[in-house]
């Protein structure tokens, strides 16, 4: 009888799949990931990618995959793009330029796996530079504020990455702002239907630091899949603020250059209280 009652489950389930989507259902199915569908104009849509490569032990950014990625942005026309492991503050530059001249862009400073952080329209304001994390506040009109930080935590570390966003969470929660971004390549594996013990010194610690963003914030894209190989969920969009909702969300399958190991990871919300996104 519970078997049963377990294949009618799973028959369900899987028809829901078919009908809703398969982000809506957990992860015993095949994700389709994101599906870049046209959007309403207060549609705010958020694009996190690490465009490293995985090739000799990793490297940033390479300059011939610059057109690529300007390519994938400009079929999402995002409104906000947080970029990891761009490798000089040149390339930034390109990328935003490429894009339209109303881009306004920041990137850290330092080594040779920066971060980038690219808004259209509007002002950006550097908060906080340091290293692995970049914090700006998005001023897309002179009393519409978004704090937006950018991380890429340590591949190999579970207490490094505790430290580091943990911190950037208290950070954040000291500003003032209707809408609060935090997003980037995080590097743990804390999806209900993977395994999370292949890629952790501490799988413990690494649960508990995602408990703790999520206890403050909206994981945007829970349920939608893996977003870096080998079937990893590594990249996350958390998102906070009044009435705040998510309308789509996933990593965008299929659109690595060559040597990448990451997706694009892409999220539409509806702020209701921001200000209209531009298109």
């Amino acid at each position: 009888m519970e078997e049963r009652r377990l294949e009618i489950l799973l028959v369900a389930l899987a028809l829901a799949s078919a009908l809703y989507g398969f982000s809506d259902v957990p992860g015993w199915f095949a994700h389709e990931g994101f599906r870049n569908v046209p959007r309403e104009p207060d549609v705010l849509r958020i694009v996190t990618w690490n465009v490293g490569r995985s090739v000799d032990g990793g490297r940033p950014l390479a300059d011939d995959a610059i057109g690529h990625v300007v390519g994938v942005l400009t079929e999402l026309s995002p409104n906000v793009v947080l970029l990891q492991e761009v490798a000089v503050e040149t390339q930034a530059r390109r990328i935003g330029e490429s894009l339209g001249s109303e881009w306004k862009r920041w990137i850290s400073v330092g080594a040779d796996r920066r971060l980038a952080i690219l808004a259209r329209g509007g002002s950006i304001i550097r908060r906080t530079d340091a290293g692995r994390l970049l914090e700006v506040e998005w001023r897309r009109s002179p009393n519409r504020r978004i704090a937006i930080v950018n991380a890429h935590a340590h591949a190999y570390s579970s207490r490094r990455r505790n430290q580091l966003i943990g911190g950037a969470v208290l950070m954040m929660d000291r500003r003032a702002a209707p809408l609060k971004i935090f997003a980037g390549d995080f590097n743990f594996d804390v999806d209900l239907d993977r395994r999370r013990d292949l890629f952790t010194d501490d799988e413990h610690l690494d649960v508990e630091t995602y408990n703790f963003v999520a206890q403050r914030f909206t994981d945007a894209t829970l349920g939608t899949g893996s977003t870096a190989e080998p079937d990893r969920r590594l990249d996350y969009i958390f998102v906070s603020g009044d009435a705040v909702d998510v309308v789509r969300s996933g990593p965008w399958k299929g659109r690595r250059f060559r040597g990448m190991d990451h997706d694009p990871v892409v999220a539409d919300i509806l702020c209701r209280g921001c200000a209209p996104a531009q298109r």
